[in-house]
Order: C-alpha cells, then sequence, then structure tokens
C-alpha cells in the first residue's frame, strides 16, 4: 500500500467513474461502479461507501477530488441538476465519514484544462476526452469496455473523467493548499 495517493471521482447517479494514483501520479487502479439496478439514492450512498470502506483498506488514500456537478446544462432539466447536487452531496458525506477526508471539488473545464486538454467547440466533450486519453495510452487498455457494434460503453466516459479528475488534483496538489 503506497501512500499520498488520490482518488479521483466523475460521480453520477447512474454510474462512478473512479481512479487512484500513486504517489507519482501513475494510474494504481480506474473503473467504475455501475449503479443503473440501484432503486434509489440510499442505496446507491450504501453502495458507494461498501466502496470506499474496501478502497480504504487497500489503498493509502489522503485526497480525494470529485467532479463538481453542473450547475447548468444546456440538456439538463432543473430536477436533474437539483439530483445531481444532492447526490453530490450525499456522496461526499460518504466519503468523509467512511474515509474521514474532506473532498475537494473541481470543475470539469478546469480539470481537462490542468491536465492540458481544450476541447474544441462543437465537438463532443466526453468522447473528445476519451480520444485523446487513448492516444495518450495513460489508461490501461484492458480497464475499457465494447459494445458488440465496437463501440465504447458509455462507463469508458466516466472512467476517463475519473481520471482527469484525479490527474488535475494530483497536479493542483502540488502547486496549491488542497485538502
Amino acid at each position: 500500500m503506497g501512500s499520498n495517493m488520490i482518488l479521483g471521482l466523475d460521480l453520477s447517479s447512474t454510474c462512478i467513474g473512479w481512479c487512484i494514483l500513486s504517489d507519482n501520479g501513475s494510474v494504481e487502479h480506474i473503473h467504475y461502479l455501475d449503479l443503473k439496478k440501484l432503486d434509489d439514492l440510499y442505496a446507491k450512498a450504501d453502495y458507494f461507501s461498501a466502496f470506499l470502506r474496501e478502497t480504504k483498506e487497500k489503498y493509502a488514500i489522503d485526497k480525494v477530488f470529485i467532479e463538481e456537478p453542473v450547475q447548468v446544462y444546456s440538456t439538463s432539466t432543473a430536477k436533474i441538476i437539483s439530483l445531481l447536487q444532492r447526490w453530490n452531496g450525499m456522496a461526499s458525506l460518504c466519503i468523509y465519514n467512511t474515509m474521514g477526508i474532506q473532498p475537494f471539488l473541481i470543475s470539469s473545464h478546469a480539470a481537462r484544462k490542468a491536465v492540458g486538454i481544450k476541447v474544441p467547440r462543437g465537438v463532443k466533450t466526453k468522447q473528445y476526452v476519451y480520444d485523446c486519453l487513448k492516444v495518450l495510452n495513460v489508461i490501461p487498455e484492458n480497464v475499457f469496455e465494447y459494445k458488440k457494434t465496437g463501440t465504447p460503453k458509455e462507463s469508458n466516459f466516466d472512467i476517463c473523467d475519473a481520471y482527469v479528475v484525479a490527474k488535475a488534483g494530483y497536479l493542483l496538489s502540488k502547486t496549491l493548499d488542497t485538502p
């Protein structure tokens, strides 16, 4: 078990992308939690807490970075944004209660900027980030899953976002005072 490890999370109410970086910033472990079959936010919080307990036993996590939930999004309704805000708060409390760490929120834009990914206008952001990280080969290929058609599963995008959040947290924690 290394020290000074970072956990980066891309939280949504259906899937959580997660990435653990070692103290030198390389990927220690990365994957996702599928929450689609869980009935409500409380069941999801219980499942997430169990994941956190297991993670705490295996890794010496000392910082947690979470992608900040969207405030305004052109295709999201107020109901969806409210749900994401509520889930983010619940998940943050799960992290604090389970790991004893106050998570640091980072916007997706700030995270991408910190790792040097600039998404051109008019391009699908999640696909662009995925394509960039595939080219950089920073995530082991065996982590990614594909549909029968050969197209990437949605969970791949959550994994990539978790990596970007973790890597940004790693880079920012070198220059800023973070929790």
